[in-house]
């Protein structure tokens, strides 16, 4: 994954969090590597931890879609995104919605 490219995820989904809260990006396991995995925490306006929210990233190249959904702590992680612009949408348990596009 480029450098441009994980600087612009880390940018964008650290905005994907509903209200304030906090995101941390993980580095590739291997340097070869053309995969990543993001890993943050959805949480409310008064920073409690949204639990059931759902993130949702979709490669706006490929339609590929990648899941996941915040445990009780309001924890998330995605695996296997590839280089490419993405679509990013959190979407609360109260119906609030976020969205973020990444190039």
């Amino acid at each position: 994954m480029t450098r441009m490219m994980k600087t612009s995820l880390r940018l964008a989904l650290a905005t994907t969090i509903l209200g304030g809260g906090a995101l941390m990006m993980a580095a590739p396991a291997a340097a070869q590597t053309t995969i990543s995995s993001v890993s943050g925490q959805v949480s409310d306006g008064s920073g409690a931890a949204v639990s059931g929210a759902t993130v949702v990233a979709v490669n706006a190249g490929t339609n590929q879609t990648f899941r996941a959904t915040t445990d009780a702590s309001g924890f998330y992680q995605i695996n296997g995104l590839r280089p490419g612009p993405y679509h990013i949408t959190v979407t609360g348990p109260d119906g609030t919605v976020f969205t973020q596009d990444v190039d």
